[in-house]
């Protein structure tokens, strides 16, 4: 599973403080949910394929097959800070909306 970073604009300076947690970041489900709840109703696989393209590292379960071998590759080699890799923690999330 992944965190991602809550940041939303990307225009505001941000201030000298302690940088949050990733254990205060939403998930990729939590990302999910938030965008059905603000009337964004899109599949989890077009979340995954989004974040991809964008080069943010994706957990294989929610990837489509067919980019399975270009996510494990952004997997492997993301060195930014916008995700983590972390454990499951959303296992009563359902993604079927």
């Amino acid at each position: 599973m992944l965190n991602y970073s809550p940041s939303t604009d990307f225009n505001q300076a941000v201030p000298d403080e302690q940088p949050q947690s990733f254990s205060d970041w939403p998930t990729f489900k939590r990302l999910l949910q938030r965008l059905h709840a603000e009337g964004i109703y899109i599949h989890s696989d077009q979340l995954a394929e989004f974040l991809i393209v964008h080069g943010l590292p994706v957990d294989l379960c929610h990837v489509p097959h067919h980019l399975h071998a270009k996510a494990r590759v952004i997997n492997q080699n993301y060195r930014g800070d916008m995700a983590q890799l972390a454990d499951d923690v959303d296992q009563d999330v359902t993604l079927d909306f």
